[in-house]
């Protein structure tokens, strides 16, 4: 064994010492894989075969990333563009990049939540009245199906930039949010390194929705603590780099209030989320417009279906307005129901949905 691999080992060790049982076990079965294939890789060498060379034909050689020095950064140099490809080098190491989540292929227009857009936009463009005029990150809260995600999707589109989403929960450990060691689709006896979505978007200069940061451990958000700041860069101690990102690189987080009710976020993540933008219920008016516009098709039938959502829904609570996600689900289920045996909508199929839809 070189000093290097022994490096990775620890490395990769200390990474899952301070986790919860099942991610003891998780570390344990990645830390097996990662010794069988360079033990392998090793072995080869000493034979002085071809061990390590990866799988013969033509393949994309990865992007070299230039130092970067967050203080002296020009943040406002659009013409500097990331050319994607499927791998990146930092500090000599080579890297996978991740999948961006893919585009909503329909596109239906964000309903009156254009305050929220404007802040949000407004927090991305910077200051060039300072020196130090890097753009702000966003916190959204709100409860469930208000439309957090939908906004942080609606924003990369009007940017034209790709959105990579990282699911936040207790789960989630503090190196994954950088990145992972896997077995190499290019040859046998080979590890990769595959960035997250969070490190991906840092280098390629895209956007990044880190969803229910509330749900993350302390120590998984001190990773994100040089992200927020002015160093704007996240460190992996598997792979030993530090990552730079890209000036365009923009970072937007989501929460549900319930969240924050039985555990708070640290006070160093809070600052670094400097924009902080409530995402209250829709009213009604907005809701019957989008009810209207995703189920055009239906006709009157959507119109009926709103006379009678209202009456029963306002029964039932009559202090409390669905959020948008429940309204389309119970709307699908009720022309769902009334398909199903092949005859039109009725009262009684809108009363079922709402009984059985998961509100």
């Amino acid at each position: 064994m070189n000093a290097r691999f022994v490096r990775d080992v620890r490395a990769f060790i200390r990474c899952y010492l301070g986790s919860r049982d099942c991610d003891i076990v998780v570390g344990a079965l990645r830390l097996k894989w990662f010794l069988v294939f360079r033990q392998g890789r090793i072995d080869g060498l000493k034979k002085g075969g071809q061990g390590s060379r990866r799988a013969e034909g033509v393949r994309q050689e990865p992007l070299t990333l230039p130092p970067v020095n967050p203080l002296t950064e020009q943040w406002f140099n659009e013409k500097e563009e990331f050319v994607m490809t499927d791998f990146v080098s930092i500090s000599g190491k080579r890297f996978r990049l991740a999948e961006p989540s893919p585009p909503n292929q329909h596109h239906p227009q964000l309903r009156g939540r254009d305050q929220e857009l404007r802040l949000i936009q407004a927090a991305f463009l910077g200051n060039r009245a300072i020196e130090d005029g890097r753009p702000l990150n966003v916190l959204l809260t709100g409860g469930a199906g208000v439309g957090k995600t939908a906004l942080a999707e609606e924003v990369s589109r009007q940017m034209g930039r790709a959105l990579y989403c990282v699911q936040g929960s207790e789960g989630l450990i503090a190196e994954e949010l950088a990145l992972s060691a896997r077995p190499s689709d290019e040859g046998i006896h080979q590890i990769e390194f595959v960035l997250s979505g969070l490190a991906t978007a840092m280098v390629t200069g895209n956007i990044c929705l880190i969803d229910e940061i509330g749900k993350l451990k302390p120590r998984t958000l001190a990773m994100l603590a040089p992200v927020g700041d002015h160093r704007r860069t996240l460190y992996s101690s598997l792979a030993g780099v530090s990552i730079p990102a890209h000036p365009q690189f923009r970072l937007i987080c989501t929460s549900n209030t319930s969240d924050f009710t039985t555990s708070a976020l640290p006070e160093f993540m809070v600052e670094r989320l400097s924009v902080k933008i409530h995402v209250d219920m829709l009213p009604r008016k907005t809701l019957d417009l989008i009810i209207q516009e995703r189920f055009s098709r239906a006709g009157h039938s959507a119109e009926m279906f709103l006379k009678c959502f209202w009456e029963q829904w306002l029964k039932r609570y009559p202090d409390q307005l669905p959020s948008p996600r429940q309204l389309i689900q119970i709307c699908q289920l009720s022309f769902s129901i009334a398909a199903l045996q092949n005859r039109a909508l009725t009262e009684r199929d809108v009363e079922e949905a709402i009984h059985y839809a998961n509100h």
